[in-house]
């Protein structure tokens, strides 16, 4: 009753008085992010372009967590997995995407202005609601199909799954992708700035892009520096139930209003995972059956191994050691790093499941190089 007379009486105010105002005109960004480009992408084009001058702008996008696959994690059992580790798993410490958050055309003197409209979402905010924190990095890139809006690639990385059947090696290359030159954030390796949006307390112990050695983020937006570190002394520090050590000298932090973001343009191929929202962010591998002889992979012009299955609880489902897996690295041309997991006998997320959705080892494909192991 009360909603329906607060309806009348709205409705006869407007009548009596006219539209309302001060719904209106622009909206005032929560903040913005100066950018700096440097740098000219020419030398770095890819020739697939034909030439075409880039259309710059870049994009604020936010990190999430993610855990790599066991393959990736643990000590290679031959050369030929070391191998397809380095050629089908990503960066362990490189920045992760989620979701593009601003966009904004890059003046002909390398700056661009981002206008934050929104918060972070509580997709990308990683803690408790009494202690969380986002992440962000600033992109640059070529608008390939001019849409005005960094293309993230959500269907082509992660969970063991290809988007081509065959597994070519030519596969994967879209004349019309967006070519990512540069990122403010890439790896906990490389110095970085990113973006950070804070939101009460701050645990460090959520290890979310850790750095530990710095001052936390304070409350609000703000831009964070750092020098990075090496893998082995992420490890290390693991191993010692330690944070990642930053160079306190290296670090900093500022309010968005007094910063700017630099980002230089470098070669898009070492860095193309950017652009990669991985399927599967649990860190458990995908297994598939060994497709017909007619649709075998190229292996010819992949790379693979034959690997025992990790060793790892939860991910192997009690498989002895000698159990054998073919694991494929997706193709180079591939617009994200992945590997195939293919075994005789299983299911999807457990190689030992007591009712196997498929079971060929009795009669496995004339093109699986493995050996036939029960």
């Amino acid at each position: 009753v009360l909603l329906l007379a607060g309806g009348a009486a709205l409705a006869s105010a407007v009548a009596s008085c006219g539209d309302l105002v001060g719904f209106g005109g622009p909206a005032t960004p929560l903040a913005t992010v100066q950018v700096q480009v440097t740098g000219d992408p020419a030398p770095f084009a890819p020739s697939w372009t034909a030439g075409a001058p880039p259309r710059l702008r870049v994009a604020l996008v936010w990190g999430q967590q993610w855990l790599p696959e066991p393959l990736c994690l643990l000590p290679p059992a031959s050369d030929a997995a070391a191998a397809v580790i380095a050629a089908g798993c990503p960066d362990l410490l490189g920045f992760v995407p989620a979701r593009v958050a601003a966009d904004a055309a890059v003046a002909p003197d390398g700056t661009a202005r981002l206008e934050l409209m929104t918060l972070p979402g509580a997709d990308v905010m990683v803690g408790d609601v009494t202690a969380r924190v986002a992440y962000g990095s600033v992109y640059v890139y070529d608008d390939r199909n001019g849409n005005g809006t960094l293309d993230l690639d959500e269907l082509h990385q992660g969970g063991g799954e290809h988007h081509t059947p065959a597994l070519t090696a030519d596969a994967g290359i879209e004349l019309d992708a967006d070519i990512i030159y540069g990122a403010s954030f890439i790896s906990m390796t490389l110095p970085d700035q990113r973006l950070a949006f804070r939101e009460g307390a701050f645990n460090a112990v959520m290890a979310f892009y850790p750095r530990g050695g710095c001052p936390e983020p304070p409350p609000g937006f703000s831009l964070l520096t750092a020098g990075g570190f090496s893998l082995a002394d992420a490890i290390a520090a693991q191993l010692a139930g330690q944070l990642p050590q930053e160079d306190p000298a290296t670090c900093g932090a500022a309010p968005l209003d007094a910063a700017v973001v630099t980002v230089p343009v470098q070669a898009p191929e070492p860095i193309k995972q950017l652009a990669c929202v991985p399927r599967n962010t649990s860190g458990t591998a995908r297994y598939r059956d060994p497709p017909a002889d007619q649709d075998a992979p190229d292996l010819a012009n992949l790379t693979w191994a034959c690997a025992p299955l990790p060793r790892l609880p939860g991910d192997d489902g009690g498989v002895a050691s000698t159990a054998t897996q073919l694991v494929v690295a997706g193709p180079p041309a591939a617009p994200c790093r992945s590997l195939t997991h293919y075994t005789l006998r299983g299911c999807e997320d457990d190689p030992a499941c007591p009712t196997a959705a498929w079971d060929l080892t009795a009669t496995p494909p004339a093109w699986w190089p493995c050996p036939v192991t029960p």
